[in-house]
């Protein structure tokens, strides 16, 4: 079955997950997944974006490390080395879809 006939367990298309991409051509990837399922029913397009944007192949495995005293900075640090900041944090309910594809309903 190809891509664009598939749907994931909320409904999501190919359709759906380029959308941003289709609308905002300026867009740095433009995919954005509905759901979980989404990496799974449309992995031969999200796994190689995942490899081009992040490096990471299907078997590999990412780890954090928020250990602080192992960053280094340009010296000195001053109040021009950082002009503007965000910090974005999303939190998802097991059994619904992404924000992204997610409804009033």
């Amino acid at each position: 079955m190809a891509l664009q006939d598939k749907k994931d367990s909320f409904g999501c298309t190919l359709g759906d997950i380029i959308n941003s991409g289709v609308k905002n051509e300026d867009s740095v990837i433009g995919v954005y997944a509905g759901s979980p399922e989404t990496y799974t029913v449309f992995a031969p397009l999200m796994y190689k974006i995942i490899e081009s944007f992040h490096g990471f192949k299907p078997n590999d495995n990412h780890s954090s490390d928020w250990d602080v005293s192992k960053l280094s900075f340009p010296e000195p640090l001053d109040d021009n080395y950082c002009i503007i900041t965000r910090i974005s944090l999303a939190r998802n309910l097991e059994g619904y879809p992404f924000c992204t594809f997610i409804t009033s309903e």
